[in-house]
């Protein structure tokens, strides 16, 4: 985040939801998305195409999101989650609402990642290269 965005998201009075909500509108909401995804065992073209390339060398259960490069929203939840002390907060947040642990990451491009549980290098690797050779649409890129 900008300094101005997070001097807004972490002086709000109300606390770094409150301000995120209204500083950063539709943020917690794609996250929140995407974490449900995960905890319904959800499907989309990307997350399969993924999960297929990746096979069984990640143990860690995941879900991940494709987003359009030029989505402001997309563009505002990696900031977000780039800022360490705010992906501790949504951590914690959303483990504590779904009693068990969940974390967040960054992918590929303008992607976002869920688990349960930390990955490994290894494992974050794998689906870093499986989702930088996937289209949105579940389709091969080849570089």
């Amino acid at each position: 985040m900008n300094c101005i965005t997070a001097q807004q998201v972490w002086g709000h009075p109300k606390g770094f939801l409150e301000g995120l909500k209204k500083t950063c509108p539709g943020v917690l909401e794609r996250i929140g998305e995407t974490i449900n995804g995960l905890v319904q065992g959800l499907s989309n073209p990307f997350h399969e195409s993924v999960k297929r390339k990746v096979g069984n060398d990640v143990a860690t259960k995941f879900y991940v999101t494709h987003a359009d490069d030029n989505d402001p929203v997309a563009e505002q939840v990696h900031d977000v989650i780039g800022d360490a002390a705010a992906k501790m907060e949504l951590e914690q947040h959303f483990s504590h609402m779904h009693g068990q642990e969940i974390v967040l990451g960054n992918l590929c491009c303008s992607g976002c990642d869920a688990s349960f549980g930390k990955h490994s290098r290894n494992e974050l690797l794998a689906i870093q290269n499986a989702a930088v050779r996937t289209d949105e649409d579940g389709s091969d890129i080849l570089l």
